[in-house]
């Protein structure tokens, strides 16, 4: 099998499996009990959000468990908006935004809340001057992701961040960190921001939790009304085994460095592209390249290409047949519709190439002779495909 999924999720690692297996065969407290069991529960959960406050080089008070990024963000718009309404009425996002930010704001739309669009390029990057035209005093939140999931982009968030606070300093900004933290450093600080959603199965952690990091003395209205768990902004028993696995993930990158992998996860990305361009015909790279310069502009860990004269979906079944497993837009996009992406959409990819757009997204153990076989199989199904079309 060759996985080149791992945008819609990661394999759990075997020291994060092993601590989820133990919480669940030997910590069965409620962290809210006040007998010894409950004490140990709560003492696991604190070791975890340490550890996950760590890699924001945050406080453990600035961490709040969530069931996942989808959560982690409907949490970030929908407190912000319980809490602090009297600020203002309108929101501005990217056009690019992950689906649990994009629909969500959709449907607040229809209740009243006023929302500006912010368009992108033909790369995925937004236009600070076109973000600081659209800032108003009832401005009261921006919403921008780190790196998008589909194509790979990273935002310029420090010089985002920095026209949001000059231009109306009681604007919140909320970062959907899903698709790079644990690969990218998080600097929230440097990028002004207030609010960061995280995502656990991205890092190797499982399914079903995540976090939000929440800046000092910012409350959120809870979604959930119940009891005064994550700082009385969500309300419910903790998942013991999911946050302690997800620290335990984080624990690991601590112990390694967001930065380890970056310069392998680089050149087989860069690997890809090049053997892409030069041995297939009509084919692009959806996106940017990874760096301009020194710096890097887009995610080592994804990739979007296009191939003109083949339908993804079709190739994807091709793929998926001899065990090779990529996607065409994101995981929570696909079953939407079998429209085309709206990430491809707005940077304007060509009709035909969008038609045939695959992502491939890495992990940190992705080696280059999975690649070198992911090609040979891609080359024969697009070769297949193509003679059927003609």
């Amino acid at each position: 099998m060759i996985y080149l999924d791992n945008g819609a999720t990661t394999f759990v690692h075997h020291r994060v499996k092993e601590k989820l297996i133990d919480i669940i065969d030997n910590h069965i407290g409620n962290p809210s009990s006040l007998h010894q069991l409950g004490l140990d529960a709560e003492k696991k959960i604190k070791e975890a959000r340490f550890e996950v406050a760590k890699l924001f080089k945050g406080k453990e008070k600035n961490i709040i468990f969530t069931s996942g990024g989808s959560e982690s963000n409907n949490l970030a718009i929908k407190g912000v908006l319980g809490t602090y309404a009297n600020r203002g009425n309108h929101i501005i996002i990217s056009s690019i935004e992950h689906a649990s930010i994009f629909h969500q704001v959709k449907k607040l739309e229809k209740n009243g809340i006023e929302v500006s669009y912010l368009s992108v390029d033909d790369k995925g990057f937004v236009d600070s001057e076109e973000l600081k035209k659209l800032i108003r005093k009832d401005t009261l939140l921006v919403s921008i992701m780190h790196v998008n999931n589909e194509i790979g982009t990273i935002q310029k968030l420090e010089e985002i961040g920095k026209t949001i606070k000059e231009k109306n300093s009681n604007t919140i900004f909320h970062i959907d960190a899903v698709a790079s933290f644990g690969k990218l450093p998080i600097e929230f600080i440097k990028w002004n921001a207030d609010i960061i959603s995280i995502s656990g199965h991205k890092i190797h952690a499982p399914k079903g939790v995540g976090a939000l990091f929440v800046k000092d003395n910012l409350k959120l209205n809870s979604l959930i009304d119940g009891g005064s768990q994550e700082w009385g902004m969500r309300a419910g028993t903790e998942n013991v085994a999911g946050i302690v696995a997800l620290g335990e993930a984080c624990k690991i990158i601590n112990e390694e460095s967001v930065e380890k992998y970056l310069p392998q996860v680089e050149k087989i990305n860069n690997y890809l592209r090049k053997r892409i361009i030069d041995e297939i015909s009509d084919s692009r790279i959806n996106g940017s390249e990874c760096r301009d310069r020194e710096i890097f502009v887009s995610s080592p860990y994804v990739i979007n290409l296009g191939f003109k004269g083949v339908k993804a979906e079709t190739l994807l079944h091709h793929l998926a047949s001899n065990k090779v497993y990529v996607s065409t837009t994101s995981a929570c996009s696909s079953k939407e519709s079998k429209e085309n992406s709206r990430i491809l959409s707005e940077i304007k990819v060509p009709k035909a190439y969008m038609e045939g757009s695959i992502r491939v997204t890495f992990n940190k153990y992705t080696t280059v002779d999975e690649i070198d076989e992911f090609i040979k199989i891609l080359k024969d199904g697009i070769e297949m495909l193509r003679m059927f079309r003609r």
